[in-house]
């Protein structure tokens, strides 16, 4: 997928930029060629340098590579039964060109009631809250996204959130 190759690029230009001081950071030559060879003695460092912004370390934590997962964010993330919302979001972390118009999109088995496009171009799906807290039980629960790309694949990612009754804490 697209999404793999630049998380892989800048991994690549991470390990470049924070690599550790030491024999691979302290050559001088910025020539393509010169830049490929540090890269190939210069692996990603395993932890995240100290100057390295916080939004890179959980870039280059992720793992990259399983076939078909994506990372994807629930709002809200605490769910109060007895509460009335009416909408259960999901950001998922796939381009929306990327999913197969029309194939189902659901969240534990819920249909999506709306799919649309972030300003990031990224998947966004809203379940109805209702249908969601009825197969949801405190303290938590594990939400998972599930559907298929245009190239007929499928993906999924999954989200944990604080589940709640009310006036309970």
């Amino acid at each position: 997928m697209k999404k793999r190759v630049v998380i892989s690029s800048v991994a690549i230009v991470a390990a470049m930029i924070w690599a550790p001081v030491g024999n691979c950071a302290a050559k001088s030559k910025s020539t393509a060629t010169a830049r490929q060879e540090r890269l190939r003695s210069c692996p990603v460092p395993p932890r995240p340098a100290p100057n390295m912004p916080a939004w890179l370390a959980r870039l280059l934590a992720q793992e990259v590579g399983q076939d078909g997962a994506i990372a994807i964010q629930a709002s809200p993330s605490v769910l109060v039964l007895g509460l009335q919302g009416e909408w259960m979001t999901i950001h998922a972390d796939i381009p929306y060109s990327d999913v197969e118009p029309g194939a189902p999109l659901t969240l534990n088995g819920v249909d999506a009631d709306v799919v649309f496009a972030d300003s990031r171009g990224d998947l966004v799906a809203k379940f109805d809250q209702a249908a969601i807290r009825a197969i949801v039980s405190p303290p938590s629960a594990l939400l998972t996204l599930e559907g298929r790309t245009t190239a007929g694949e499928p993906f999924s990612g999954s989200v944990a959130v604080v589940v709640r009754e009310l006036g309970k804490k």
